[in-house]
């Protein structure tokens, strides 16, 4: 029942809610991250209740802290209705977000871009 009533508010999470996000220790994001990199770096709604409270995650707000912080840095997605994390033991998807590739590009040109330089990214 928890995971019904979790996973719609976690997968609600949106980076400008992140702006505003709840405390959350870094431990415990990378704790989340580890137990869904034991899971292939994804979480279906329908596992989040027993997966979650199994491993130590029953406060509501806390998961939701950690993801939104996920999805703020461009490090959560939900893909096939699962909730796919891309940082530390998980490997950066097939896709890339637009954040990363901006700044990859951007980086890529020693740090400047200029309007023409724009056009080509």
């Amino acid at each position: 029942m928890l995971g019904r009533l979790l996973l719609p508010l976690v997968f609600a999470a949106i980076p400008a809610v992140a702006q505003s996000v709840i405390p959350v220790e870094p431990e415990r994001v990378d704790e989340f991250i580890d137990v869904l990199a034991g899971h292939d770096c994804r979480m279906s709604q329908d596992a989040s209740e027993a997966l979650l409270s199994a491993a130590g995650f029953p406060d509501r707000q806390e998961v939701k802290g950690i993801v939104s912080r996920l999805f703020y840095y461009d490090r959560a997605r939900i893909q096939d209705d699962h909730l796919t994390v891309y940082f530390g033991p998980c490997p950066e998807g097939p896709e890339t977000g637009v954040k990363t590739l901006f700044l990859q590009s951007v980086s890529a040109n020693g740090c400047q871009m200029s309007a023409s330089d724009s056009m080509d990214i």
